[in-house]
């Protein structure tokens, strides 16, 4: 990973130092834009909402540089917490005051970033790469179900809620309900996708780093033509691109072409356990499938060049309410076959839907596994440990059973045997 010097001198040091630690300071909009599968505009992915963010007849740049996020920017660099912040950030404050920790903290403000604007918040004329682009703007189509993932990020996930609502109508509106946005997702048609891509060549010398999120972008064609634009524009060797991906179609065959032409590659793996319950979590996950090009991509980002590296590979995990229960052997794994990266794993917390996260777990087993946990990670450790609610606990249970109903090939009981006796609580009706 590299950041350039910023040749512009706006601010000094002394205005930076007085500004940096601010209570709602975040580098995020001065440095990212992230837009959701129907071309709405978020500075981060833990923005409560997309609604203030949402034009949809808006290019990336044309929104970065418009209004929302220019007075997101101001409220930032004045300190105020206003509406529009609260709208956008409360999520982090919530977690600050809960646990101490948050995305936000783990961003703090950068000078060479601030010297892109000025002190309004607007975007100056720069050829400074700087601007992290995180796109969804492909479409959801995904081929796995995770069963804590959002309908708007995966197609495989949203028929199975379909499935689920036709066994038992209440589970479809509940999960609905427990989606960040509740809203249909909506494809990008081929005039906006002209556009999209369009702005972003025009734009690419302030581009630093280009992040493709899903659904599973591996199977977007779409996507592959932005990068080969992006080539063609000789612009290539200056960007960064980063992956979230679940390796089940990353193969290294497929990306060599781009990795030999882009400046950088980061590849995130999205991965909740191992084996089997890496299936369970990540159905239908074939574990020695994505290994083979788990393990193919790792060497030839991290062996192949004797010189420098030519990426970084790492995993992401998302603990949940069956995927805590082995974290520590999860996280044991990847560091044992090099699979961590050069900034440690990424743990995210799961937010929704609620009956999903871990502190709804029995006290007995809370207790039983808290160590490994919180050798692990803190703050994954303290969410574990709030309160539980039984109804959630209750709610998970069925809908473990229903899970397993509509897939016809996976139990759960057995998968997570640690937990099969709280079953005999709230059996299916």
């Amino acid at each position: 990973m590299w950041i350039d010097e910023n040749p512009n001198k706006i601010w000094t040091q002394e205005e930076y130092e007085a500004i940096k630690d601010s209570k709602v300071m975040c580098n995020l909009p001065f440095q990212q834009l992230r837009n959701g599968t129907g071309i709405n505009y978020q500075p981060c992915c833990w923005a409560r909402t997309m609604t203030p963010y949402g034009p949809q007849n808006k290019d990336p740049f044309e929104h970065f540089k418009g209004e929302e996020f220019t007075e997101l920017r101001k409220d930032m660099l004045l300190g105020k917490k206003t509406p529009r912040l609260k709208h956008s950030c409360d999520l982090c404050w919530k977690d600050e005051k809960e646990s101490g920790w948050s995305p936000r903290m783990n961003n703090p403000l950068n000078i060479d970033c601030l010297q892109n604007f000025d002190k309004n918040g607007n975007m100056v004329e720069t050829d400074h790469r700087f601007i992290k682009l995180e796109l969804n703007a492909f479409g959801n189509y995904c081929n796995l179900q995770c069963y804590e993932c959002q309908v708007e990020n995966s197609s495989g996930r949203e028929q199975a809620v379909k499935q689920l609502g036709e066994i038992d109508p209440k589970w479809l509106g509940l999960l609905k309900r427990y989606s960040f946005v509740n809203r249909d997702v909506k494809k990008v048609n081929p005039d906006q996708w002209r556009s999209f891509k369009k702005d972003i060549i025009k734009h690419a010398k302030n581009i630093r780093v280009i992040v493709f999120c899903g659904g599973e972008p591996m199977m977007m064609k779409s996507h592959f033509e932005l990068l080969d634009e992006l080539i063609e524009s000789g612009e290539a060797k200056g960007i960064e691109l980063g992956y979230v991906s679940n390796m089940t179609h990353t193969t290294l065959k497929k990306m060599k072409k781009y990795i030999d032409a882009f400046r950088w590659i980061e590849m995130q793996w999205s991965v909740d356990g191992l084996t089997e319950r890496n299936h369970w979590l990540r159905y239908p996950t074939n574990w020695d499938t994505t290994i083979d090009n788990v393990f193919a991509m790792r060497d030839y980002l991290h062996y192949s060049n004797p010189n420098w590296k030519l990426g970084n590979f790492k995993c992401t995990i998302t603990p949940s309410i069956l995927g805590i229960l082995d974290l520590h052997n999860t996280v044991k794994w990847m560091k044992d076959n090099d699979i961590f990266g050069e900034d440690n794993v990424l743990l995210n917390r799961i937010e929704n839907p609620t009956f999903c996260q871990t502190r709804h777990l029995p006290d007995e087993i809370k207790e039983q596994i808290g160590d490994n946990v919180k050798s692990v990670a803190e703050h994954i450790y303290h969410d574990m440990m709030q309160p539980r609610n039984e109804q959630q606990w209750k709610f998970a249970l069925e809908y473990f059973d229903k899970t397993d109903q509509i897939r016809g090939d996976t139990n759960w009981k057995e998968t997570f045997p640690e937990l099969a006796k709280y079953a005999l609580e709230y059996p299916l009706s």
